[in-house]
């Protein structure tokens, strides 16, 4: 004979009713958000009874309770049940009080509890191993109703007959069975401290001033090289159009959208058809003015100028900001004033800017640089109010920005490179890349400093701002008769996620790798990342799809540090979590980042596929001898 026979062996049970041993009491209704402002007894939530053991139960609001309430403030002893859930599985799911409470815990209205009448009758560390019993555990399913949500029947419950062994065997019993739920406890324990770590290094990472900090670190590491390259392999070279003076003022109209450049100031605004839309520059150039008042302008919008003038375009917008190539050519007209053709009127010659060797930083550094500089020469256009004195001053540190920006310091290192494919075949060649100094750096942050630019900048977004949402109603399955044989997955926002799999062809939602989606619980605040097909249960839940140009990834591992109230039994995206702000720095350290958190969500899954797969087999384990232990027969 087995031990667990012997155990058992003339063991004597009485069956009886629920409703015989005891009174059922519904959890607290009707609160409001004023019951929650300096209240008098901790309040748990179904969330909190189905995920944490009765030694736990993570209580955290407090509500005020009227006197008459307090005949359902819990004691030592009360079997715990969820009322409520998406399926019938997880309906009636229960935890029992195996600890005396040394304050008032009260549940919430989605939760209810059995109160022994004779407190002696079961020990509740015995209760706590019999209801979560399969025998019994199909019982309270089977009391269960409903179509998108499934709720619990009391009176149903009443009938559930339970055995009920002498104190004797009960404590045999719980000292077997807590053997094994104490392994699994330690197991448990050691993988939420794996997981607290995780959580503690996650929210320190996305805190506001590591963003920054990376933000700053990553700025200067990714952009800290330069070379120098000629004009005609960055840019491309635009000529003009045969057009007279006289013609230009003839042609001149007020509300002209075409604008054309001359010499020295001299400009006209037309119409395209005047021109001929063939001849019309749209992209964002540098204008060269050739000849007589050497100059340049940069402009970006339709345009044209005559044709003994030229003007350059970028060839890439990601090697050059062509605004940064205005720049440089202004910060170093005393040169091209310098090497022009003397004669009736100064000149040059296309050669001299093609030819023109420019520092190029990486388009980031441009870009910053050309933001500073904007700044710079509107700060000069605003100068009501200002002594000449200070006009001038400000005019001075504008020049010095301007030159020492433009000027950059590089230290001795070296990186060769091979360039890209230049126009100019023969220039086919090794380039050297040389490493900005960190000084650079620093006078690039003063300057930014002083014109009230961000440069490593972070943001604050709501998540409104950054995600949309779809309802998922069009996405319901029609039938819950789901098997593991078919293909597509029905998912909850919820701990289940995947309840099962449906044959149904319609109204699936096609997710992949390269548009996933995160699904939202609007009740409890669950979420998963999706990034295959699938359908839902039921309809509370959003969809939740990116906005513009932002990480999703990113926005996804923020949403797992959220935590708001849940209490109240309300939709959560749009009264709450949508104007929830989250800190967002430059789309690179966003990148990073998610690098970073998806590395450490890889760990804890390789934990994952260890610990708890040690915690299922010694689970498996309990289980086994749990329903060996408490399958008393019953006298015929």
């Amino acid at each position: 004979m087995s031990k667990i026979d012997e155990l058992l062996k003339n063991e004597k049970v009485e069956w009886r009713k629920l409703g015989d041993i005891g009174k059922f009491y519904g959890g607290i209704t009707g609160k409001t958000k004023q019951d929650f402002n300096d209240g008098n007894a901790k309040f748990i939530t179904y969330k909190n009874v189905y995920s944490n053991p009765a030694t736990d139960l993570n209580v955290k609001d407090k509500v005020k309770i009227k006197p008459e309430e307090n005949q359902r403030k819990l004691r030592y002893g009360d079997i715990l049940f969820t009322g409520s859930s998406e399926t019938p599985d997880e309906c009636g799911m229960s935890s029992v009080i195996t600890t005396k409470l040394t304050e008032n815990i009260y549940l919430n209205s989605f939760c209810f509890f059995l109160r022994l009448n004779d407190s002696d009758l079961l020990l509740p560390d015995f209760s706590k191993h019999l209801f979560r019993s399969d025998a019994l555990r199909i019982k309270i399913g089977k009391t269960a109703s409903g179509v998108t949500r499934f709720n619990v029947s009391k009176d149903l419950m009443k009938k559930i007959e339970i055995p009920i062994p002498s104190i004797e065997t009960q404590e045999k019993i719980v000292k077997t069975l807590d053997i094994f739920t104490a392994y699994v406890t330690e197991l448990q324990a050691e993988l939420q401290a794996r997981t607290k770590q995780y959580e503690y290094y996650r929210d320190m990472i996305l805190s506001e001033d590591y963003l920054n900090k990376i933000a700053n670190t990553l700025f200067i590491h990714n952009n800290n090289t330069i070379y120098y390259e000629k004009i005609r392999n960055l840019c491309l070279r635009q000529k003009g159009i045969n057009i007279t003076a006289k013609k230009m003022k003839e042609l001149n109209k007020e509300n002209g959208i075409v604008k054309i450049f001359a010499g020295g100031n001299t400009v006209a605004r037309v119409d395209a058809e005047d021109i001929g839309e063939e001849n019309i520059l749209k992209k964002p150039s540098v204008i060269v003015k050739s000849r007589g008042n050497i100059d340049f302008e940069y402009y970006d919008s339709l345009f044209s100028h005559k044709s003994e003038m030229w003007s350059y375009s970028t060839l890439n917008d990601n090697v050059l900001n062509i605004k940064y190539l205005y720049y440089i050519l202004k910060s170093q007209l005393k040169y091209f004033l310098d090497n022009s053709i003397s004669g009736k009127l100064p000149q040059i010659s296309t050669g001299i800017t093609d030819n023109y060797k420019i520092p190029v930083p990486p388009i980031e550094i441009q870009n910053k640089v050309v933001q500073i500089l904007d700044k710079f020469q509107s700060l000069l256009s605003e100068t009501q109010g200002l002594l000449p004195q200070e006009i001038k001053e400000r005019q001075k540190q504008y020049e010095y920005f301007r030159e020492k920006l433009l000027t950059f310091e590089t230290e001795s290192e070296i990186i060769p490179r091979q360039t890209d494919r230049q126009t100019d075949r023969q220039t086919d060649r090794q380039t050297d890349r040389q490493i900005i100094s960190n000084s650079y750096f620093a006078l690039l942050k003063e300057a930014a400093d002083v014109v009230g630019v961000k440069l490593f900048e972070v943001e604050w977004k709501s998540l409104g701002d950054l995600l949309d949402y779809e309802q998922p109603t069009k996405y319901i399955v029609s039938s819950t008769e789901y098997r593991d044989s078919y293909k597509i997955p029905v998912l909850t926002a919820g701990q289940s996620f995947i309840l099962g799999y449906t044959n149904e062809t319609e109204g699936i939602y096609k997710a992949n790798k390269k548009y996933p989606v995160i699904i939202f619980d609007d009740f409890t605040t669950g979420n998963h990342w999706v990034d295959f097909e699938f359908k839902v249960k039921s309809s509370a839940m959003k969809i939740l799809k990116p906005k513009n140009s932002i990480n999703f990834r990113y926005c996804y591992h923020y949403i797992q540090t959220i935590n708001i109230d849940t209490t109240e039994h309300k939709r959560l995206w749009i009264s709450k979590v949508s104007h929830i702000k989250i800190p967002i720095p430059p789309l690179e350290v966003q990148e990073y980042i998610v690098s970073i958190l998806d590395k450490f969500d890889e760990l804890i899954n390789d934990i994952s596929k260890g610990l708890p797969k040690e915690i299922e087999l010694r689970q498996k384990q309990y289980e086994y001898y749990r329903e060996k232990l408490l399958n008393f027969p019953r006298e015929k």
